[in-house]
């Protein structure tokens, strides 16, 4: 008498109606929205050298973040972020990733 034993798998996947995405000189960013009207968005990188340091910056209005940071080992970057302004109720966010031989960039609406 023999035990059979199944494993289950489960398989996720994501479709992107209207992906946001720019390229240069190799590199490709994009922002995935993960929140209705893009108020949560995953910037995604790739192209970038295995472990290279990177620096994120992100501007919306006024508000200005910068943050430095690394590529993985396969030279892809990923952040989740709120891209809101107080104060604001939707608006336009400017998103740039910077290695060393490429900078892409790319703008997307959140909000109203």
């Amino acid at each position: 008498f023999r035990r059979v034993l199944f494993r289950s798998a489960k398989v996720f996947f994501a479709v992107i109606p209207n992906p946001i995405r720019e390229t240069a000189n190799g590199c490709a960013l994009e922002a995935v929205s993960l929140r209705l009207r893009n108020e949560l968005v995953l910037i995604r990188g790739k192209g970038f050298q295995p472990n290279e340091s990177v620096v994120f910056e992100s501007k919306s209005y006024e508000q200005t973040r910068t943050r430095a940071d690394k590529a993985d080992a396969s030279g892809e970057y990923q952040l989740p972020m709120e891209p809101l302004v107080k104060g604001h109720e939707g608006g336009t966010t400017e998103i740039k990733l910077s290695g060393a031989k490429c900078a892409p960039v790319l703008k997307f609406q959140w909000g109203n």
